[in-house]
């Protein structure tokens, strides 16, 4: 048998032993096959997880995995094996409406910066999120603020596709109409679409 007992250390332990191991916290199942097809290795599992090593093994030692092996070919964490599908779903957590600033950006195509400004600003409501696997928080932007937000705004950038962003910009003097005020200051120029009829 072997047990976890750091972020990069398995121990080999005899099971009268487990007693006075009480402060380490996982026994890992039974040695499998190397050519197993149900389990997937650490890394492989962290990679496609989009979590660190230590994020997966801090879920196996919080025992939030059910189902833990190990190759007995291998040692240290090269031994361990995860059901792929169950630790993407850990990782994941609970299901939430919102989107980390780079994919939330992409939903209302500015730049995450900008997006993380406007946010700052009060402009776009953001919600603050446990995160399942590390315990920090973290922020995300609920779809419905991204969708509010594009649709009461345009950048000038996306308003401009195919033209000069100047020559539309001069355009829009021309007739009066001024960048939307509370988001000057940007690295983006943003109009309000009621002012452009759009």
């Amino acid at each position: 048998m072997h047990e976890v007992v750091s972020f990069a250390l398995i121990r080999s332990f005899h099971p009268n032993e487990r007693h006075n191991a009480s402060h380490k916290t996982v026994v890992l199942a039974d040695a499998l096959s190397p050519h197993v097809r149900c389990g997937r290795t650490l890394r492989i599992v962290a990679r496609h997880a989009q979590r660190s090593l230590a994020d997966i093994i801090q879920l196996i030692i919080d025992r939030n995995v059910r189902w833990v092996g190990r190759l007995p070919k291998l040692k240290g964490i090269e031994a361990i094996v995860l059901k792929l599908d169950e630790v993407k779903a850990l990782a994941r957590g609970p299901a939430v409406d919102g989107l980390p600033a780079v994919p939330a950006s992409r939903v209302v195509q500015i730049t995450a910066p900008v997006l993380r400004e406007i946010a700052r600003r009060g402009i776009i409501k953001t919600i603050q999120v446990v995160d399942p696997v590390n315990r920090c928080p973290r922020i995300l932007f609920p779809l419905a603020e991204l969708e509010r937000f594009g649709a009461e705004y345009i950048s000038l950038y996306n308003l401009s596709v195919g033209r000069s962003t100047i020559a539309v910009r001069k355009e829009l003097a021309a007739q009066g109409i001024k960048p939307a005020e509370g988001l000057s200051g940007l690295d983006a120029t943003f109009y309000k679409r009621s002012d452009l009829n759009l």
